[in-house]
C-alpha cells in the first residue's frame, strides 16, 4: 500500500521497523527488495548499524528531518512499519529522561560481567512494570531503565506514563492500521517466515555469527534470530526453528493489535478483498495530493 501510494504521488517512504533499520538485517525481518527501493525512495531502511545505540528519540529526530526536507522538495511522505514506540515518538514526541554518560557506562560493564538476567532480576525489584515489558536478554533497554531510575529516584514506568505529549509536528498525518482477519493474517504470517527459509535466511543468521554479531541480535530483540541461531548450533531442526518463528511473529502480531488499539485517532480498515484495497489506495492518494501532509 505505501509503495502504491508513493508512486502515485512523488512520494517517500519512511520505514517505522526497528529491525528493518538495521543494514545487517534483511532476508529474517523482510526489508523491501532492491526492486522496491529502487521504485520508490526509502528513508530509514538500512541506515544503522547493529553496533551503534538508536533510540526512539534517535528515530524521531531523524525521521522529522527527512520529512521535513521531503516537504521543501514538494513530495508526499508515507511512514509505513508496525513499531508503535517509533510511530508514537514521530507523532507526539517523548517525554525526556534523565542521561548520564558515566551512569551508563557503568551500568553496561555490570551487564558484561553479571549477564542481562542478574541486572533484568534488579529492575524487577525496582520497576516490576517496566521489568515485564523489557525482555530478560535485552541489556540495552534493561541498561536505560536502570540508569534513568537511578538518575531519576523513580521507576521508569512512572515517568513515562503519559508517554507521548503534544504539542504535535506542524503538519497533519493520518494514522492509518491496515487489518485483516485473524486467521487470514496468521496465514500470511507463516508463509512470510517459510519464504525466509527459502530467500536464505540461515545464511544469513551465520553471517551475523561469524562477523561476530550474536550479542547484538540477541539484545536488540531481532524476532526469529535466536531460533535460526539454535539451527546452526544444532539445538532445533530447521522445521522446529520455522514453527517457533511462525509463533513468535503470530504473538508479535497480537501485540502490535493491542497497542493499535490505543493508539490516538488511529482508523483501522479492514483489507482482503481487492476492491477494499483500491478504495483506501484511492482515498490515500486524493487526500495526500489535496495537501493533506503539507506543512
Amino acid at each position: 500500500m505505501a509503495l502504491r501510494v508513493a508512486a502515485r504521488t512523488r512520494g517517500e517512504i519512511i520505514g517505522a521497523d526497528s529491525r528493518q533499520l538495521f543494514r545487517e538485517l534483511t532476508i529474517g525481518v523482510c526489508s523491501p527488495s532492491a526492486a522496491e527501493r529502487s521504485g520508490v525512495p526509502h528513508r530509514l531502511i538500512g541506515e544503522v548499524s547493529l553496533a551503534e545505540r538508536f533510540t526512539a528519540r534517535d528515530y524521531a529526530s531523524r525521521a522529522r528531518a527527512y520529512i521535513a526536507r521531503i516537504h521543501a522538495a514538494g513530495g508526499a511522505v508515507i511512514v509505513a512499519g508496525g513499531t508503535g514506540l517509533y510511530i508514537g515518538a514521530l507523532l507526539g514526541g517523548l517525554t525526556d529522561l534523565p542521561e548520564d554518560a558515566a551512569c551508563r557506562q557503568r551500568l553496561e560493564t555490570e551487564l558484561r560481567a553479571a549477564g542481562s538476567a542478574a541486572l533484568h532480576e534488579r529492575l524487577a525489584r525496582l520497576d516490576a512494570a517496566s521489568a515485564e515489558r523489557i525482555h530478560p536478554h535485552d541489556g540495552l533497554r534493561i541498561v536505560r531503565a536502570l540508569e534513568v531510575i537511578e538518575l531519576a529516584g523513580r521507576p521508569l514506568s512512572a515517568l513515562t506514563d503519559g508517554h507521548y505529549r503534544t504539542p504535535r509536528p506542524p503538519w497533519q498525518a493520518r494514522l492509518v492500521v491496515l487489518a485483516r482477519p485473524r486467521h487470514e493474517l496468521y496465514a500470511r504470517i507463516d508463509r512470510r517466515v517459510e519464504q525466509m527459509v527459502v530467500d536464505g535466511v540461515i545464511d544469513e543468521t551465520r553471517a551475523l555469527l561469524e562477523a561476530g554479531l550474536r550479542e547484538a541480535l540477541v539484545s536488540r530483540k531481532a524476532l526469529g534470530y535466536e531460533a535460526w541461531i539454535a539451527v546452526l548450533e544444532g539445538s532445533a531442526t530447521l522445521a522446529e526453528a520455522t514453527r517457533r518463528v511462525q509463533q513468535a511473529h503470530r504473538q508479535y502480531a497480537k501485540r502490535q493489535i493491542t497497542w493499535f488499539r490505543h493508539a490516538p485517532g488511529a482508523e483501522w480498515r479492514m483489507l482482503g478483498a481487492p476492491a477494499a484495497e483500491d478504495v483506501l489506495a484511492a482515498e490515500l492518494i486524493a487526500w495526500l495530493e489535496a495537501g493533506g501532509a503539507s506543512d
